[in-house]
């Protein structure tokens, strides 16, 4: 059994624990009056009845806190209407993205088309950076001019093991929002398509199965360009031989994590056509009402509360009743 208010337990505590308070006070205040009215407690149904009253309001008192906390057990399965759509954004910051071979880098081209699509598709957006680790660099916001601001401050020295890993950017955006049930999911990956991580796949398997739709786009050409260290002077990358490293876009691991979860691929060297069609598709995704079948906790506070109210009722019509 779980406790759905369970954050409101201090809160609750000291209500109850004043509520106590009074029950003991109340009693103490009784008791002195039956003895100075009376004398004789039997003639208003003796001892063991006014401490049954009294035991009867303590549990009334435990019981109503309990039905506050709302007790919960067990799933059951209902439906309910789908409300809004939340999208992850997913840019590779490695060095091979400060490649030249698109204008003025593939990193900037990237940064362009998320702006592009948050500004023509409403919804939620997040932002996730990767390289050999994935980050997440802003949650989910519907707040357009801080997300700008993020996407304004990427670079590739925004992480610093160097790399290029999707399976775990993949992997970061199915913990953000796989188990978000009230929403359309979607994922848009922007890379020059190098993976050295190996599990893209397997990832993006589970987000199908979450119903997370993955639009990719790949950003470079085939011709490639040097990798260069920095953003600053473009000293080039040289290897252990000292011949110029040449990164080459690799647009199949890409096109393949698309059609896995039923997107679609673009390459955005050339064209930023992708934004405005990924932000139709997901525009279009809200017209239709639809619902879908969720699971949720079963609430129990309910028999607290028909408890609550017989333990009231015993108390009240106790005192019918001759001894």
């Amino acid at each position: 059994m779980i406790f759905a208010n369970n954050s409101y337990l201090i809160h609750i505590i000291i209500f109850s624990a004043a509520l106590c308070g009074f029950i003991i006070y109340y009693a103490f205040f009784r008791r002195k009056m039956t003895e100075k009215l009376f004398g004789d407690f039997r003639r208003v149904g003796g001892r063991k009845r006014i401490l049954a009253s009294e035991i009867i309001f303590g549990l009334a008192v435990i019981l109503s806190s309990a039905a506050l906390l709302r007790p919960q057990y067990g799933e059951e399965l209902t439906m309910r209407p789908v409300k809004g759509k939340d999208v992850v954004m997913l840019i590779d910051v490695s060095r091979s993205m400060l490649a030249d071979d698109v204008v003025p880098s593939r990193l900037d081209r990237a940064k362009e088309a998320v702006k592009l699509l948050r500004q023509n598709a409403q919804g939620r957006y997040a932002i996730i950076i990767f390289a050999g680790e994935a980050f997440m660099l802003c949650p989910l916001t519907d707040d357009a001019e801080a997300f700008s601001a993020f996407i304004d401050s990427i670079s590739t020295k925004s992480i610093g093991i160097q790399g290029t890993d999707i399976g775990k950017a993949l992997e970061k955006a199915y913990q953000l929002i796989a188990k978000k049930e009230l929403a359309d999911k979607f994922v848009y990956l922007i890379s020059d398509g190098e993976d050295h991580g190996g599990n893209a796949f397997d990832v993006a398997e589970k987000l199908k199965s979450e119903g997370i739709t993955v639009y990719t786009s790949s950003v470079g050409k085939d011709s490639g360009s040097a990798v260069y260290l920095n953003e600053d002077d473009k000293q080039v990358l040289r290897g252990d031989d000292g011949e110029v490293v040449v990164s080459k876009a690799d647009f199949k691991t890409l096109k393949k994590i698309a059609d896995i979860t039923d997107g679609k691929y673009f390459d955005i060297s050339n064209s930023y056509s992708a934004a405005f069609e990924i932000a139709e598709k997901i525009n279009d995704s809200g017209k239709q009402k639809s619902s879908r079948l969720v699971k949720k906790k079963k609430e129990k506070y309910q028999y607290f509360v028909l408890c609550f109210f017989i333990l009231l009722f015993s108390e009240s019509i106790m005192w019918r009743f001759k001894k």
